[in-house]
């Protein structure tokens, strides 16, 4: 015997494009979020097809105080500024990531080819970088 339900389209609607943990990326847009580190960062490799592999660090992250993780992908920075640079600053004053919060400020600036690309800065960690440099 077949069973009949009537939809609850609300219910239903309110399920759609909802994030579905370990699915769910972080790609910050120009803005201002509060970043949680949930799990130490891992080295990972970003391999597009024709393309060198590129060294990343993949992290798990809570955004502005949301209960489901994302994931993070950062590239692997060549200067103190970056943002890579920014975080082994910050792990280098702890001893690790796991549990560290910031500010998050994303920007978006041309660069010299007037390409627009983000320009991302960890609020404490540019504090603790700044008293590092003091200090040197």
């Amino acid at each position: 015997m077949e069973k009949e339900t009537k939809i609850d389209y609300g219910k239903e609607f309110e399920e759609l494009n909802k994030p579905v943990e370990g699915t769910d990326y972080f790609k910050p847009k120009v803005g201002l979020y509060e970043i949680q580190i949930i799990e130490e960062p891992v080295t990972a490799w970003y391999e597009k097809v024709g393309e060198v592999p590129k060294e990343q660090i993949r992290m798990k992250i809570l955004v502005n105080g949301e209960g489901i993780p994302k994931t993070w992908f950062i590239g692997k920075g060549k200067t103190k500024r970056s943002l890579y640079g920014q975080l082994m600053v910050v792990g280098k004053a702890k001893g690790c990531l796991k549990g560290y919060t910031d500010t998050l400020v994303v920007k978006a600036s041309k660069n010299q080819k007037g390409e627009t690309v983000n320009e991302y800065t960890l609020v404490r960690a540019v504090g603790l970088q700044a008293k590092e440099e003091v200090v040197q």
